[in-house]
């Protein structure tokens, strides 16, 4: 359990490091600046940075969710091999305010940001351009770096219109089909207009 829960989490960011929705686990090392403050803050489950830090009644420290990931398939500390009810798990502000502070590069590789870790998701979540975001058409799954939405939503076929001739709203494919429908009708072509 313990090698898959490390596995899962690292291929995920090793992966894509784009997918920073996927960071529920351990912080990869290679996002601090200073890996001398906070080389002893590591989960003894997927042996990365403390993310979001519980503690034990033993004093054991760990991720909330890879602990709570343990706990699914194991009811004993990984340390002490003690009974451990999720209960006695209570949060290490201590810890997480220590790493709130750290000097990060942003998770996402071809990003040149730097800032604290506590600024890291208001980061990726409205400024990185390369966060991974779909097309704001709802029909339409694409999925692209923030720095290329705006080209591909203005091509995008799913992209939603009003008709001049009937005042619907179509998707451009829609729009498409119907306006060549109407032009034919009408003794045109789209090459015409």
């Amino acid at each position: 359990m313990q090698s898959s829960i490390k596995n899962a989490a690292s291929s995920i960011i090793n992966r894509n490091p784009h997918y920073h929705n996927e960071l529920i686990f351990c912080y990869p090392d290679y996002i601090f600046i200073n890996k001398e403050e906070i080389s002893d803050l590591i989960c003894p489950i997927n042996f990365g940075i403390l993310n979001d830090p519980v503690t034990d009644i033993c004093g054991h420290s760990f991720c909330k969710k890879c602990i709570g990931e343990w706990l699914k398939t194991d009811t004993k500390c990984p340390y002490s091999r003690k009974m451990l009810n999720p209960n006695e798990l209570y949060p290490n502000l201590t810890i997480k305010n220590l790493l709130a502070r750290q000097l990060i590069h942003c998770v996402n590789s071809d990003c040149t940001w730097q800032g604290s870790l506590e600024s890291l998701y208001p980061h990726l979540e409205k400024e990185c351009d390369y966060t991974k975001v779909n097309c704001k058409y709802s029909r339409c799954t694409a999925e692209m770096d923030r720095k290329d939405a705006s080209n591909h939503e203005k091509k995008c076929e799913m992209k939603v219109i009003v008709c001049e001739y009937c005042h619907h709203s179509l998707d451009l494919n829609q729009y498409y089909v119907l306006l060549d429908i109407i032009l034919k009708g009408m003794g045109k072509g789209r090459g015409n207009l």
